[in-house]
């Protein structure tokens, strides 16, 4: 199998339907889609079911997470390369095989990801520099944008980045197996980063191709749950103090009048 596409689902029945069906449509010939539901409460898994042996279909008895759910997926994948795709997205054409063929002829690259297209035709903001407590201080005390939030670069062209969002994002299957993986400690958020994180600490790059357009459901208001795990990794990926100290800044910005 040349390419394995995995997405995890939660409550995902609305949705999936577009993905499964733009994947199956789309995707190179010598691929499959291996998906994992994380313990839906809705009618999400009787529809996946609908598709029989045309994807991977994996049920966890407990809702385990992104990271976690994607490496179960990983570990029952047999594809050479392995993309990783939000299921609130639809791949266009040639997006995957675009992907696929840019990673291939660049064995200096550990992750490539496309631009994500949002439903009101804007590009989404999925590049980002890995965020650091100083990052803040350039971003909101001194001005120099793109230290810390992310964005969209500004030429049309392939480039190196520090990170990508993991809504999708294509690597081999060797360089994530010599990983272990998504980092199992974060539940939800921040496990992209970490991840882009270990890959150029192994001396290989992340690319982002913004050519390559992949249409992107971007997610509405946070619930308290979500905002939870979003402090929960926060504090995990920067430690406490740092993540503390980003927060005051955070809420100080607001006051400070030399912010413009």
């Amino acid at each position: 199998m040349k390419l394995s596409i995995i997405t995890v689902t939660y409550n995902n029945a609305q949705s999936l339907v577009g993905f499964i069906e733009s994947v199956l449509t789309n995707a190179p010939l010598d691929s499959e889609l291996v998906i994992v539901d994380s313990s839906s409460t809705d009618e999400t898994v009787d529809m996946l079911k609908k598709f029989g042996q045309k994807i991977v279909l994996i049920l966890s008895s407990e809702n385990i997470g992104f990271g976690k759910g994607s490496n179960l997926g990983f570990q029952r994948s047999t594809g050479e390369f392995v993309m990783f795709l939000n299921p609130d997205t639809k791949v266009s054409k040639t997006a995957l095989a675009d992907l696929l063929l840019f990673i291939e002829n660049h064995p200096e690259v550990g992750i490539v990801a496309p631009a994500l297209i949002q439903k009101d035709g804007n590009i989404q903001p999925s590049v980002r520099r890995l965020p650091t407590l100083w990052g803040a201080i350039q971003e909101y005390y001194l001005g120099i944008k793109r230290s810390y939030e992310a964005y969209v670069p500004e030429n049309n062209r392939p480039q190196e980045v520090e990170s990508v969002v993991g809504a999708g994002m294509m690597m081999r299957r060797e360089t994530f197996a010599k990983l272990g993986g998504f980092s199992s400690k974060f539940f939800m958020y921040y496990e992209d980063l970490e991840l882009c994180l270990r890959v150029r600490k192994l001396g290989l790059k992340v690319y982002y191709l913004p050519e390559v357009k992949i249409e992107h459901e971007v997610g509405g208001s946070f619930s308290e749950q979500k905002l939870q795990w979003l402090r929960e990794s926060a504090t995990m990926y920067h430690g406490a103090l740092s993540f503390a100290l980003i927060s005051l800044l955070l809420r100080l910005r607001k006051i400070a009048w030399w912010v413009k």
